[in-house]
């Protein structure tokens, strides 16, 4: 575990092999989460390990390993708060795959911590506020709602029945375990925010019918009032933090355009405009330390943009100061102490995976601690531009364009990089691993925000539903054509790649358009649509097949599945799949593979053991890359890079 805590801060000198030139992209990041405790004196840091995280003590002055726990593979600390400066709370998670969304367990932890305690030899023995059994026949997800500063020993937690259609805010003693339900939600996986007396609870979520509702209440559990119905209003509405006991900031969807920010009267139901972009949704909120209350929001419109709720606030001020001393990066507050004497900060960029730091107020000043990836020189990593261009229907799109560090050239071998999802994914600005590490061996990448992605307003996603491998599709295409013809990529070394959602778009492009890339890769991709209703673990859960129904549809599907267009790809292929993935079943790729020699080509495929939906192993990540660089080299360059 110490050695986790030693840092280097400079790239291999010597790199002969592709293994040599990847590895620093796929070295396991040092920290993922730092909070600062109430007193100051301690640092809690979850810490990712190849197939788990676990969560760390270090002394503030030194950076120095006081204590910590780690689960077994494939769980993760999932969050974790401090709730007095001996005591921490977190929550687990469960995750086999690198692009799954970790699935909590419904276990909550609590740890008592003093200076000489090591977690690692009393793992939650005698500390243990409770668990929520996971084998039981109600199985529950547990995740931290409020740390109540003003009540030392209690937290508030939310808590959701598996495939029910509620939730439940129970107030928690840490150190016995003993629990109260304060209010009982009639929407499932509820999203709420209290005012700063707790006196109101506003909370929005979906119920029975898949209908979204926003609802408050005052204080008493059994009675709710209705602010929000999506049958009836056409919008969804989403609290965000109080601005004053009743005045709440709320994310509001609209037929047409990106997601606006209201100020709503929760007594009254009025709103009025606080905040809106002409193109994009908000994406980050920040708030104060001192009241919670929303101070700015970051618009992802190409490069972050920051706009301030309360431009006079004094977290706002010192934020736009941070801001300023770190120009080209997005400055994200963090935690801060009891007094808030200090306050932690990250700086994030697309060359700067995270770098935390710590303000101290009397001081005035900003002091470096320390950043997740020091092996990372980002003056040696690639730019990621912001790019627009209009598709053949006049719809305008987004996107991101990286070329080798420090290239100026023109006709490059470009790699197009559809995300997955689809629906509500978006490509966004900042360090991704994947794209440097294509970058780092020449090739350009281009991503898109096709019709369907998220971040740009409910319509722009509508605009998607039921358009696999139809208008998806060609917004895909128009983007290299729009490369093409601005001599960004050769017309001859272009290769379409991408995971998940991506691998199906990267097996239906060169299906559709078989003379506009040289090569297609498909990394834990689905190709038979029809499958996506029988197998996997959308196919086992009623709320996610419902929705699966209404943005993919049912009828058509085989006819814009890849497993039955094999015969019309004439290109080099590659197919990855991990065995155990159970979002998109290894069937899939198996499927394609076998189409695709039986019309006679020579498929790569590849399957690895252990691995879900996206590859977790250091030694199955090395692999893959390997093998995908050199694929790529061997398309698309007449002379490795």
């Amino acid at each position: 575990m110490l050695g986790l805590l030693c840092f280097s801060s400079v790239l291999p000198a010597a790199e002969k092999s592709v293994e040599d030139k990847i590895s620093p992209f796929l070295r396991t990041q040092k920290f993922g989460d730092i909070k600062i405790s109430p007193t100051g004196e301690w640092l809690a840091v979850t810490v990712p390990l190849s197939d788990r995280t676990s969560l760390a003590i270090l002394d503030r002055k030194t950076m120095a390993l006081k204590s910590h726990v780690t689960f077994p593979a494939g769980t993760h600390v999932y969050s974790f708060e401090w709730v007095n400066e001996k005591w921490i709370v977190y929550s687990i998670a469960e995750q086999f795959g690198s692009l799954e969304a970790p699935q909590l367990t419904g276990e909550l932890f609590s740890a008592y911590y003093t200076q000489g305690v090591d977690l690692k030899e009393q793992p939650l023995i005698g500390a243990r506020a409770f668990r929520y059994n996971r084998d039981s026949v109600r199985e529950v997800s547990a995740e931290i709602f409020d740390t109540l500063p003003s009540n030392t020993m209690e937290i508030l937690v939310a808590v959701t029945p598996w495939h029910a259609t509620y939730t439940r805010i129970e107030r928690i003693n840490v150190r016995d375990g003993y629990r109260t339900v304060v209010w009982e939600i009639p929407v499932r996986n509820a999203k709420c925010k209290s005012n700063i007396s707790k006196s109101i609870l506003v909370c929005s979520g979906k119920d029975g019918k898949n209908v979204h509702r926003m609802l408050v209440a005052r204080g008493d559990k059994k009675t709710w009032q209705l602010l929000n119905d999506q049958s009836i209003s056409k919008q969804e509405m989403i609290p965000i933090g109080f601005k004053s006991d009743n005045l709440l900031y709320v994310n509001v969807d609209q037929s047409q355009g990106p997601d606006e920010i209201h100020l709503m009267d929760v007594d009254t139901g009025e709103k009025k405009l606080a905040s809106r972009d002409a193109l994009v949704d908000p994406q980050r909120i920040f708030y104060s330390p001192k009241t919670s209350e929303p101070i700015a929001v970051v618009y992802g419109s190409g490069k972050p943009r920051v706009e301030y709720l309360a431009p006079d606030d004094e977290y706002a001020l010192l934020h736009k100061k941070l801001q300023a001393g770190f120009p080209g990066a997005l400055v994200i507050p963090g935690e801060a102490t009891s007094d808030l004497s200090a306050a932690t900060f990250v700086v994030h960029s697309d060359r700067i995976p995270a770098d935390f730091y710590i303000y101290e107020k009397q001081k005035n000043s900003a002091q470096f601690m320390v950043s997740v990836a020091p092996w990372l020189d980002p003056d040696k990593l690639a730019a990621m531009e912001p790019i627009q261009f209009s598709t053949r229907d006049k719809t305008l799109l987004t996107g991101y364009l990286t070329k080798p560090p420090g290239s100026t050239a023109k006709q490059l071998p470009l790699i197009l990089m559809p995300h997955g999802g689809p629906y509500g994914v978006f490509d966004s600005w900042g360090y991704e691993e994947e794209v440097q590490l294509l970058a780092a061996h020449g090739f350009a990448v281009l991503q898109v925000n096709f019709r369907g992605s998220g971040g740009r307003g409910r319509q722009f996603k509508e605009n998607g539903f039921q358009k696999w491998g139809l208008s998806m599709q060609d917004d895909l295409t128009d983007a290299t054509r729009w490369a093409i013809a601005e001599g960004i990529a050769d017309p001859k070394k272009i290769c379409i790649y991408g995971a998940s959602y991506g691998g199906y778009a990267a097996l239906m492009g060169v299906a559709k358009e078989p003379d506009l890339y040289q090569c297609a890769v498909g990394y834990i991709g689905v190709y038979d649509l029809p499958l996506l209703f029988k197998k996997g673990d959308i196919a086992k859960d009623k709320f996610s097949t419902m929705e699966l129904t209404e943005h993919m549809g049912t009828a058509g599907l085989e006819a814009v599945s890849p497993v039955n267009l094999a015969d019309r790809i004439t290109v080099p292929t590659m197919l990855v799949a991990g065995n155990l993935d159970w979002r998109a079943p290894p069937i899939h790729t198996s499927k394609m593979c076998d189409a695709l020699k039986k019309s006679g080509k020579k498929p790569e495929c590849y399957f690895y053991d252990g691995e879900g939906h996206g590859f977790v192993s250091g030694a199955a990540r090395t692999d893959y890359y390997s093998h995908l660089v050199k694929f790529l080299q061997t398309n698309l360059m007449s002379k490795p890079q």
